[in-house]
Formats: C-alpha cells, sequence, structure tokens
C-alpha cells in the first residue's frame, strides 16, 4: 500500500507524508482468516491496529449467569478503522475482543515504538492524538445513540 492510501485514513488526517513514513516504519502488514481473534478481552498489548482490507467486529464478553461464552457485537469496523486505540491510550489491558469478519490484512503499529515517535514529535503527535480523539468521540455519539433506542424499544 503506497503513502497516498494510507494518508487517506482518519487516523493519519493532517499527518505530513515524511511523518507519516515515519510511522509506517513502525508497522508490519499482518493477514488473518475469517475467525481469527486478533484481539482478546483483557488481553495485554499497547500496540495499535489498522484495518487495510476486510471487516472485524469488536466484541465484548456478554455478562449475566446465562451468557456464559457469549459475545456480543459492539461494532463492526471497515478498511481505514482504527482498533486498539484504548489500551494504546491508557496502557491498560484489551477492553474487547476483535475477531475477522472476513480475511482481512492490517496494519499493526509497535504501540511504544509509535508512543516515543509522537513523544519526540510534538506536531505528529499532537496530529495523532487528535485524531484519535475525534474517532472515539464519534464512536461515543454512535454508542450513545444504539443505547438510547435501545432503551426506548420499539414504537408503535
Amino acid at each position: 500500500m503506497d503513502l497516498g492510501t494510507y494518508a487517506e485514513f482518519p487516523v493519519f488526517k493532517g499527518v505530513t507524508e515524511k511523518d507519516l513514513a515515519e510511522v509506517l516504519r513502525l508497522g508490519v502488514e499482518t493477514g488473518f482468516g475469517r475467525g481469527a481473534v486478533i484481539l482478546k478481552e483483557s488481553g495485554k498489548s499497547s500496540d495499535l491496529f489498522i484495518l487495510l482490507s476486510g471487516r472485524v467486529s469488536v466484541e465484548m464478553e456478554a455478562s449475566g449467569a446465562s451468557s456464559e461464552g457469549r459475545r456480543d457485537l459492539l461494532v463492526r469496523l471497515r478498511p481505514g478503522d482504527v482498533f486498539g486505540e484504548m489500551a494504546f491510550l491508557d496502557h491498560s489491558r484489551r477492553s474487547a475482543y476483535v475477531v475477522a469478519s472476513d480475511d482481512i490484512t492490517c496494519l499493526r503499529l509497535d504501540g511504544e515504538g509509535l508512543e516515543r515517535l509522537m513523544e519526540s514529535n510534538a506536531v505528529l503527535g499532537y496530529r495523532l492524538m487528535r485524531n484519535l480523539a475525534r474517532i472515539l468521540a464519534s464512536r461515543l455519539v454512535d454508542s450513545n445513540f444504539r443505547w438510547r433506542n435501545e432503551l426506548a424499544g420499539p414504537r408503535i
């Protein structure tokens, strides 16, 4: 994939070609088959992922006595979407499963290396953090609307 394609992804909005090339040096393109678990809820890792092809499902373990082993779908992501951002940002355990819905390719960015790069290049760090904040804000708004609609129930 060329720099121009990566530059179109929301997480890289406003990032210079030179800075983008530095970020991409921290990444490895990785493929997963349909059904593969890419990230496990409660797993430890700060790596950040960008979906290049295919779709993934973000899922959480269902709670309650009768839900053992069941996971609920939170969102389905498409090429250009980022995942793993929560653990990247706060260095905590993974908060959800990410499962390949199709055969997929993603870019796995080394979380520790990316953080060092962002600390050494304040402009790049600002742009990436701003973009991640916008992505998270958009997801929160979508989640709020889904939650509201579920609470409202069916309309007659």
